[in-house]
């Protein structure tokens, strides 16, 4: 693993091939809908549960802090070079995709990836994510990007079913 500065973070790329943090949230199937939009708990599905489990918990904590704060800034991409993202339809079984940053802040210290899936789950439901990427200490002054970075060779490679799901 190499260590070094982070080099300006404005407008930077996150892959989600290079994702420091990542977690996979499944709504269980009987739950129904989230109980609201902000200032909610979700759980993760991915075995090691969240990365950093704040609350000891095992969830990530949903909060956005008004229409104004920064909900345009994160966008999924199949190309890095198209940052604000893309309408892709595909039958491809297999794919890469990125998470991109165009707000003024230029980072995010985690990322979450929700997968929605159609009930009834089928029995051969199978979905693999493989992240690979940059990790670091969240600075614990808000919104200051943190100063060093760890390139981290596979972050998460973990195959969910339909049992994650229920």
């Amino acid at each position: 693993m190499r260590s070094r500065r982070r080099p300006d973070l404005a407008r930077a790329f996150l892959p989600l091939a290079a994702l420091a943090l990542l977690a996979v949230l499944a709504v269980p199937v009987q739950a129904g809908p989230f109980p609201g939009y902000n200032e909610i708990f979700v759980t993760v599905a991915n075995d090691a549960g969240p990365h950093y489990d704040s609350f000891g918990n095992g969830t990530y904590l949903v909060r956005f802090e008004g229409e104004t704060r920064g909900q345009n800034a994160l966008h999924v991409t199949t190309d890095p070079a198209a940052p604000y993202g893309q309408v892709t339809s595909t039958s491809n079984r297999s794919g890469t995709l990125f998470v991109s940053d165009t707000g003024g802040k230029g980072y995010e210290d985690d990322t979450l990836l929700l997968v929605s899936v159609r009930e009834p789950v089928p029995d051969d439901f199978r979905l693999r994510l493989v992240a690979h990427g940059h990790q670091w200490t969240p600075n614990p002054a808000s919104n200051r990007a943190p100063e060093t970075y760890t390139y981290t060779g596979t972050t998460l490679d973990e195959t969910f079913t339909a049992a994650d799901l229920a």
